[in-house]
């Protein structure tokens, strides 16, 4: 496929700046999209593929008004992941939001957040 980009694209990709990083993106992002649907090209992701984890530092919980106790979360981790099954993302239903963010392909998934943390709490 190609990039087609009128005068006024082409010389703001040429300042070497965050602004034609996004315009050069932009103008790729979107002749990708119309290739996939062109020629009618989905992505597929299985489950198993998508996974972030995420250390958290530690942060004190709020124990309402009382000055006995304090509490601390500590060492938290979380994970988030797409629950099992596989997935196909296609240029099709890509919405306004989706294309400031030069996404080429979207589809609903599924997912799953855990966060596991230790609570320490003081009393005095």
């Amino acid at each position: 496929t190609e990039v087609n980009m009128n005068d006024a694209t082409f010389q703001a990709c040429q300042s070497c700046d965050d602004r034609s990083d996004e315009v050069g993106s932009n103008a790729t992002a979107t002749a990708l999209r119309e290739f996939m649907k062109k020629n009618f090209i989905k992505i597929v992701i299985d489950g198993g593929e998508v996974k972030v984890r995420e250390n958290y530092p530690n942060e004190g919980i709020n124990t309402g008004h009382s000055c006995k106790y304090t509490a601390e979360a500590r060492n938290i981790v979380a994970e988030a992941k797409m629950l099992p099954g596989s997935v196909e993302l296609e240029p099709f239903g890509i919405l306004f939001l989706d294309k400031v963010r030069n996404s080429i392909a979207v589809a609903d998934a599924a997912h799953e957040l855990v966060v596991n943390l230790d609570v320490r709490v003081k009393s005095g």
